[in-house]
């Protein structure tokens, strides 16, 4: 009987031997693992100070100049419009799992545009191997309407409405 139990023991001790210590999963280095290291890593990327680029946190196909014009436009838009509610945001890699939103998708927070309210949302994706979180497609499809209709302080309080339309050869 104790040969029997010597015998498990040392079972249960090959076998983990052979396993290798637990492994860890592995963390973006950008920090997009979760949803709130995709907001916080955003965030920290839109200052020219970071060197990082903010639009690695987009999921949009546009490039270069296209893509950072994009992440511009995202950055004043949360700056502007979205309450701050970062603790709110979930730190497990796969996202909060109660929301009642897709497994793949997470949202950051309701903002209002002049077309009603919008989700601001982010996207489990594959990349490279890894699962990470990226704002949207579809909240990036939006991004620019909202931004150009975000009131912009300053000069155009001093400017005639007439001047300030958008449009060719307005100031606006």
């Amino acid at each position: 009987m104790q040969s029997s139990i010597v015998w498990r023991l040392a079972l249960v001790f090959l076998l983990s031997v052979a396993r290798g210590p637990a492994q860890e999963p592995v963390r973006d280095a950008l920090g997009r693992s979760t949803p709130k290291g995709t907001v916080l890593g955003f965030v920290t990327a839109t200052h020219p100070q970071s060197g990082k680029n903010a639009a690695e946190f987009l999921n949009t196909s546009l490039k270069g100049e296209a893509a950072a014009i994009l992440a511009s436009q995202l950055s004043a838009v949360l700056d502007r419009l979205l309450p701050a509610n970062l603790d709110k945001l979930s730190d497990k890699m796969e996202g909060s799992l109660d929301d009642g939103l897709s497994l793949t998708v997470e949202r950051v927070g309701l903002i209002q545009t002049p077309d009603g309210p919008m989700d601001i949302l982010l996207e489990r994706v594959h990349r490279n191997g890894d699962w990470i979180w990226l704002f949207s497609g579809e909240t990036l499809k939006r991004i620019p309407e909202v931004f150009d209709d975000l009131e912009t302080p300053g000069i155009n309080a001093y400017v005639p409405k007439v001047l300030a339309r958008k449009g060719w050869l307005s100031v606006a």
